[in-house]
């Protein structure tokens, strides 16, 4: 191949309609994949609901960690290459910021449901470190104690997540603000 080719190749339409079509697929292809991990993410804490609440706390630990999996591939699925060029415009600025914002809440979030479960597990018994803090109608005081430094790194965790929460930028998408005042106003139920 001589020089000339190669740079009448770039000339050619079809050789810009073609890279023009890739990049469009990539950029489709990590929306898609945006939607799939935040989908899955959502799947994996509604699991975690229903582990817990069946009393579960492996199978909800597992769950755990396959949403904090899923919601930092969502994060960093926005801050991949063909997702955050659209951040040259500001709008879209915004949302991706506030996206992104709004994942690193969410991790946090999954921190403190990771410390909560393992303080359900100490009083239940089930993590096999000790006597359950409620069994056969009394209570097991020191099992009582020895969970608050969990329930402290539980507060600190929640109040991270609140603060990261309010910093979503305020010109978001009505979805994506509306996405954040029902999380805000769970993390602050808890607190």
């Amino acid at each position: 191949m001589t020089d000339s080719s190669a740079r009448t190749r770039w000339r050619r339409p079809r050789t810009w309609i073609l890279l023009v079509a890739v990049a469009a697929l990539w950029f489709v292809g990590s929306l898609v994949l945006v939607g799939w991990h935040a989908k899955q993410a959502n799947s994996a804490l509604q699991a975690m609901t229903d582990q817990i609440a069946a009393g579960d706390p492996q199978a909800a630990a597992a769950s755990i960690e396959s949403a904090h999996g899923d919601t930092a591939a969502v994060q960093d699925a926005v801050n991949s290459p063909p997702i955050s060029a659209l951040k040259v415009v500001p709008y879209f600025r915004t949302n991706l910021d506030g996206v992104s914002t709004f994942m690193a809440a969410a991790q946090e979030v999954l921190d403190a449901a990771s410390v909560t479960n393992d303080v359900y597990a100490r009083l239940s018994g089930s993590d096999g470190l000790g006597q359950a803090a409620f069994a056969h109608g009394t209570i097991n005081v020191a099992a009582l104690q020895q969970i608050q430094p969990q329930i402290d790194q539980i507060d600190a965790i929640l109040t991270q997540a609140d603060q990261t929460l309010r910093q979503v930028p305020a010109g978001v998408s009505p979805m994506l603000r509306q996405y954040v005042d029902e999380a805000g106003a769970e993390v602050a139920g808890i607190q």
